[in-house]
């Protein structure tokens, strides 16, 4: 069992950073490598099926697996090459369940505990393509709809344009198969790079922020958002970049990652001493969050249950850059619950996606005025 270890040539694709790999006349072919960020101490069970978009959501699942390494959150990786024409296009599927398995994600609609991604592409004659694709916790009971995938808890187009079709942004992972004659599966293993590029932090809405984990409290940036580059992608050993995965002096030394409500602030990971460590949520300068005040209490729409992030909401939207007044609040009470259930101190706002309002929530240290008093 191998696992894939690439260096990218080219940015190929705006939605998760599609890359040729080196070679003057590579295979037609196209490598996929599977990652998530749900905990894989939760036992997720991954299932993939390829064919035709038309036909995708009928297909049976051609591979499971159990396997997620708990260190880099790596499901696997496969190869794929077309039974047909060189330039065919292909759909990919790839659903993982954390209290059933994918078939019966499938027979429930994608809910109850279930991830679902979504990609559709071309082969490039003559290319090997490299596409991660990354089964995120804020996607979970987010099902989207048959020619759509989940990105930060918001659904949008599976289709993947093919080269030329500009920067990437950060890689978004999950996993694939394809039509036609696909190559066996190589090790499930490998692992997700991305480009990098546009990271905006008002950008506009996103689903599920990421907790904060630097212990120390949110800041304002000090510098605008065009600041907070490169986007955090993998080391040269092929690990994506989180905190304490090990890093050499090859490797990237600084990057960012989204964090706080709506992915409106940005920590940093810097290569300190053979790891890398998180620095804490900062918002950028050139942004108005003076809408997400911390209120004394909850707004008076709040739901009786504790908000679980990425679920759906009923208040009012909020939307960055701020406008008017404050966006309505829940979680000063009683703190909110993450993607996976879990309780933590902090706050949410509903925001607006192509799937459905839900809750964006942060921890109230990644949050951009911390304790109330303003940005």
């Amino acid at each position: 069992m191998g696992i894939f270890t690439v260096r990218s040539k080219r940015l190929v694709s705006a939605l998760p950073a599609l890359v040729a790999l080196c070679g003057c006349r590579a295979p037609t072919q196209v490598m996929v490598e599977i990652s998530t960020d749900i905990s894989c101490s939760d036992n997720p069970r991954t299932g993939i099926s390829e064919g035709s978009l038309s036909e995708l959501e009928s297909r049976p699942m051609s591979t499971e697996t159990l396997t997620c390494d708990p260190a880099t959150g790596r499901i696997g990786s496969i190869v794929v090459v077309p039974g047909g024409e060189k330039d065919a296009e292909f759909a990919i599927r790839v659903v993982t369940g954390l209290t059933m398995t994918p078939d019966d994600c499938v027979r429930s609609g994608y809910l109850g505990g279930c991830v679902v991604a979504r990609r559709v592409l071309r082969f490039e004659p003559h290319d090997t393509l490299y596409l991660p694709i990354r089964m995120e916790a804020s996607c979970l009971d987010v099902p989207c709809g048959a020619t759509q995938t989940c990105r930060d808890g918001s659904c949008v187009s599976a289709t993947i344009t093919g080269p030329g079709d500009g920067s990437g942004g950060r890689s978004n992972g999950g996993t694939g198969n394809a039509n036609g004659g696909a190559s066996g599966m190589d090790a499930l293993g490998g692992a997700a790079n991305g480009g990098s590029g546009g990271n905006s932090g008002s950008s506009g809405s996103g689903g599920t922020a990421g907790d904060a984990t630097g212990g120390t409290a949110a800041a304002p940036g000090g510098a605008p958002s065009a600041s907070f580059t490169p986007a955090c992608a993998s080391t040269k050993a092929g690990a994506l970049i989180y905190e304490d995965v090990a890093c050499t002096p090859s490797d990237t030394q600084l990057c960012y990652q989204p964090c706080g409500p709506i992915s409106s602030g940005y920590k940093s990971l810097s290569c300190t001493s053979g790891a890398y460590a998180e620095g804490s949520c900062q918002f950028p300068s050139d942004v108005n969050y003076s809408c997400f005040q911390v209120p004394q209490v909850d707004s008076p729409q709040c739901p009786t249950t504790v908000p679980q992030s990425g679920q759906p909401c009923s208040l009012a939207k909020c939307s960055l850059p701020c406008t008017g007044g404050a966006c309505e609040m829940c979680g000063v009470a009683n703190g909110y619950r993450d993607s996976l259930g879990t309780a933590k101190a902090g706050y949410c706002v509903c925001v607006a996606g192509s799937g459905g309002d839900h809750w964006s929530c942060s921890s109230n240290i990644a949050w951009p005025c911390p304790g109330g008093k303003g940005c």
